[in-house]
C-alpha cells in the first residue's frame, strides 16, 4: 500500500537522523498499522515528514548498454518529430512496451495454466525479449539514449496496475485474463505505433525497427484472439 511505503521512509528517516532506533521504528510501523486497519491512519501514514530534494538527474551509469535514463529535472521534453516527440522519447517507448509484455509473462509461466497459454506466454517472453534487445543495440548505433518522459512513465504505471490486478488471480481464471489483457495491450500497442511512434520517428533505420516491432505485434495480437476463440485447442 501506498500508506506503508510512506510511514517506511519516515520511519527509515528516523532511523538516519537518530530519532528512532530500529527497534522503536519497529514498534511505530506496528502501532501505525493498527491505527490505519482503525480507520484512522496517522499523519506518519500520510505523508512524508520530511523535506525531499528536488528531482535531480541520476549519477550512476547503466551497466545495460542503450537502457533509458529519466528526464532531466524540471522533465523537460527534447524536440522531436511530426508529433512532438523525439527518437530518444520513442525507444524508450518500444522499451517499456517490451518490458510490460516480457513482466506478464514471466508471471503467466508461474501459474498452474493450460499448456496453450502457457506455450503463448513463453513466445512473448522470449520475442519481446529480443526486441529489446534489438532496441537497446539500435539505441547504441544511433548513439541515442532512450528517454523515459512523463507519457512512458505513465504507459508504466497503467501496465503495473493491470498486473497487479491480473496476479490476484490463479489458474484458468489467470488464463483468461492473461490472454484477454494480452490482446488488449497489444491491440493498443498496435495503435499506438501507427498513430504516434511510426508518424513522430526521424531515423530511417528506427523506423525500420518500429515497422518490424509492429509486425511481431499483429501476429502476438492475432496468436491471443485465436487463444480466446479457443482456449483449449
Amino acid at each position: 500500500m501506498e500508506e506503508a511505503n510512506t510511514l517506511t521512509f519516515n520511519l527509515a528517516h528516523d532511523i538516519v537522523t537518530g530519532k528512532k532506533d530500529a527497534d522503536a521504528a519497529r514498534q511505530a510501523f506496528g502501532q501505525a498499522e493498527v491505527e490505519f486497519l482503525l480507520g484512522k491512519p496517522p499523519a506518519i501514514m500520510t505523508a512524508l515528514q520530511f523535506k525531499s530534494p528536488e528531482r535531480s538527474a541520476d549519477p550512476d551509469k547503466s551497466v545495460i548498454q542503450g537502457s533509458p535514463l529519466p528526464p532531466p529535472s524540471g522533465g523537460a521534453r527534447p524536440a522531436g518529430g511530426s508529433q512532438g516527440m523525439s527518437d530518444a522519447e520513442i525507444l524508450a517507448f518500444v522499451v517499456a512496451i517490451n518490458l510490460n509484455e516480457i513482466m506478464a509473462a514471466s508471471d503467466a509461466v508461474k501459474e498452474e495454466i493450460n499448456p496453450q497459454t502457457l506455450q503463448f506466454a513463453q513466445m512473448l517472453h522470449k520475442e519481446h525479449g529480443q526486441n529489446i534487445d534489438m532496441a537497446l543495440k539500435l539505441a547504441q548505433r544511433l548513439k541515442v539514449t532512450p528517454l523515459e518522459t512523463p507519457a512512458v512513465e505513465k504507459l508504466q504505471v497503467e501496465a503495473a496496475a493491470n498486473l497487479a490486478a491480473l496476479v490476484r488471480l490463479e489458474g484458468e481464471a489467470f488464463a483468461a485474463a492473461y490472454v484477454g489483457l494480452m490482446a488488449a495491450e497489444h491491440a493498443k500497442v498496435l495503435a499506438m505505433i501507427d498513430n504516434q511512434l511510426l508518424a513522430a520517428a526521424r531515423d530511417e533505420d528506427l523506423k525500420k525497427h518500429l515497422q518490424a516491432t509492429r509486425g511481431a505485434v499483429a501476429t502476438h495480437l492475432e496468436a491471443a484472439k485465436r487463444l480466446q476463440a479457443n482456449p483449449r485447442r
